[in-house]
């Protein structure tokens, strides 16, 4: 009877999916990638002490570490995400009022509109949407211009007040509170300051034509002229600086960051812009407007946070009992 049994336990010794010994496919992929991830880790941990080294030797080279901590702990994405919704509701009445007012000159000289138009930069798509209202609003721009003019008002003081919110949570400071003559002023400021730096950047965005070389001159051109007014608007937001050079650093960040911004939107979003209105219509224009002042938003949180964490490592007592760096590492790690 007992070499009948050797049958019977045979089966159990070979896999039912392979030779004994035999890897699978999926074994072996699973191997690679556990292998590629551990050493993607391991020269990751190491380019990080090397980086953590290096922060202590240089302390100004732990900016951007302390950035991006102080970010996480702030809720940097919610904060850029509510003054990218702002600014596209802030942008709306402005709309009205530019096709009202291009309207206006349609009825003084009706191809002057289109030159105007083209000369602004406007892509095709949007040329076509505007062209298109301009023909149903011929004898009532003047509505547009007046509605859309106190639509502007109304909207530049809520979308100022979301910077004075948004400012003053990222430098840990309260919230002041103004009269109406302060909040007048300030809306006035805010919107004197954006349409100077929407007419720099229409002026400067024509001079890479006049010669070669010129993308890089209205390049710098437009970032001083977009530091220069954004560092007045930050100043009447509220925050702990010791002086208006403190703002410095966050002005420099915003010039350089809206004009590399204008000069990508200048190759890739008209693109995009078609593309979304052939797709989805108004609706995908929308979307890529929205996209774009998303990044406008991560630059406007990203001013105000390295203003302030250029301000702690110039004086490191700025900080110092508060325990802001020590809460901000803890969420950021969390």
């Amino acid at each position: 009877m007992a070499p009948d049994a050797a049958p019977d336990a045979a089966p159990d010794a070979v896999p039912d999916d392979g030779l004994p010994g035999e890897e699978r496919p999926s074994d072996v992929t699973s191997g690679r990638l556990s292998r590629l991830r551990t050493r993607g880790e391991e020269r990751a941990m190491r380019y990080a002490a090397r980086y953590g080294e290096l922060g202590r030797r240089v302390p100004a080279l732990r900016v951007p570490l302390d950035m991006v901590s102080l970010y996480v702990a702030r809720q940097g994405m919610l904060l850029a995400s509510a003054v990218a919704f702002r600014a596209f509701l802030w942008l709306l009445p402005l709309a009205l009022v530019a096709a009202g007012v291009l309207a206006g000159i349609g009825d003084a000289s009706p191809s002057a509109a289109p030159e105007v138009l083209a000369a602004a930069g406007v892509t095709r798509t949007i040329r076509g949407q505007i062209t298109a209202a301009l023909v149903e609003s011929r004898g009532s721009w003047w509505v547009a211009v007046l509605v859309g003019t106190v639509l502007s008002l109304w909207t530049t003081r809520t979308l100022l007040r979301n910077l004075v919110i948004v400012n003053a949570h990222l430098w840990d400071a309260p919230v002041p509170r103004r009269t109406q003559r302060e909040v007048l002023r300030g809306t006035l400021v805010f919107g004197g300051a954006w349409v100077a730096i929407f007419a720099g950047a229409a002026l400067v965005s024509h001079v890479d034509r006049l010669f070669p070389g010129g993308v890089v001159l209205s390049f710098f051109g437009q970032a001083a002229v977009s530091a220069a007014g954004w560092l007045w608007i930050t100043s009447y937001l509220p925050d702990r600086r010791r002086s208006w050079t403190d703002l410095l650093p966050g002005a420099t960040l915003f010039g350089v960051g809206l004009a590399t911004l204008h000069l990508v939107s200048r190759v890739v979003l008209p693109a995009r812009i078609e593309h979304s209105a052939a797709l989805y219509g108004s609706l995908g224009i929308a979307g890529a407007v929205l996209l774009w002042l998303l990044f406008v938003g991560q630059v406007v949180v990203g001013c105000a946070l390295l203003n302030r964490v250029w301000l702690r490592y110039r004086d490191p007592t700025f900080d110092a009992g508060t325990g802001l760096r020590a809460d901000d590492s803890a969420q950021a790690r969390a």
